[in-house]
């Protein structure tokens, strides 16, 4: 409830009458004299003391009941202010023209998975069987003109780890007719078990490393294939240790069977 100044201001005249009769003995006489009665006031010591302090006190109370009710405006720091809520201004990514691709790592194929090439010195169509030549084996062999032909180069030793270890210090180089078959050593398969003799003088129960290289259907008429091994490393093959340096070298002669021996021929 609001409380103004007038509804407080009995209290307030009633202290200062009380508090200026204690102060001020003539007050009460010439307020006496206002009402029409004669007022003498012969109060003692305490009994002045208590009416003062009890009119100080109305009057006190008169005062804060007066300013009680007052609305006490709202200062600066009272006021509640709109804290301002800042504006993040984001910044625009980029977006690449250009999506970076991750670049591939080279894995080594194995040479059994890789696709058989066709071979720029064999002509015809596709070949489905092959016949072997090995030129460490051969020294002639003869070809019909329908044969497809491939060359198989080797290395052997007692165990697979042997003839592994040995292949990786063996470097073929082979010409066909005296033209050089480039990529032959990426023709190299894994070791194999080889139990019976594949040449007259090979051990048996060995295993071989085989470099096959597909030569396809070569003209009708004589050719010559050389093939020469060269050793970069000692290596033991378990039946011998070869130095390095070692070179060997292998030559087959190929030649032709005629589509008709005898002509006439049906």
């Amino acid at each position: 409830m609001e409380i103004k100044f007038a509804d407080s201001a009995g209290l307030i005249v009633l202290g200062v009458l009380l508090l200026g009769s204690v102060l001020f003995p003539e007050f009460a006489q010439a307020i006496g004299r206002l009402v029409g009665k004669k007022i003498s006031v012969q109060w003692k010591a305490k009994t002045r003391v208590g009416v003062g302090i009890f009119g100080g006190a109305l009057m006190l109370l008169g005062i804060l009941l007066s300013f009680r009710g007052t609305p006490v405006a709202p200062t600066p720091t009272d006021v509640p202010t709109a804290t301002p809520t800042p504006t993040s201004t984001s910044t625009a990514t980029p977006i690449p023209t250009h999506t970076p691709t991750a670049t591939p790592i080279p894995t080594r194929t194995s040479i059994s998975s890789q696709p058989t090439p066709v071979p720029s010195i064999g002509v015809g169509s596709p070949c489905g069987d092959y016949t072997i030549v090995q030129p460490s084996c051969d020294r002639e062999l003869p070809i019909a003109p329908s044969e497809c032909l491939l060359l198989r180069l080797r290395w052997g030793a007692t165990t697979f780890e042997l003839a592994e270890r040995g292949a990786d210090f063996i470097d073929y180089t082979v010409s066909l007719d005296g033209m050089p078959i480039p990529g032959i050593n990426a023709y190299r398969l894994p070791a194999t078990f080889v139990a019976n003799p594949t040449c007259s003088w090979d051990p048996s129960d060995a295993w071989w490393v085989y470099w096959d290289y597909p030569i396809g259907r070569l003209p009708f008429g004589e050719h010559i294939i050389e093939a020469t091994l060269v050793i970069s490393s000692a290596v033991d093959t378990g039946w011998t240790v070869l130095p390095a340096g070692t070179i060997k070298s292998y030559r087959v002669w190929l030649y032709p069977i005629p589509a008709c021996p005898v002509p006439p021929c049906d």
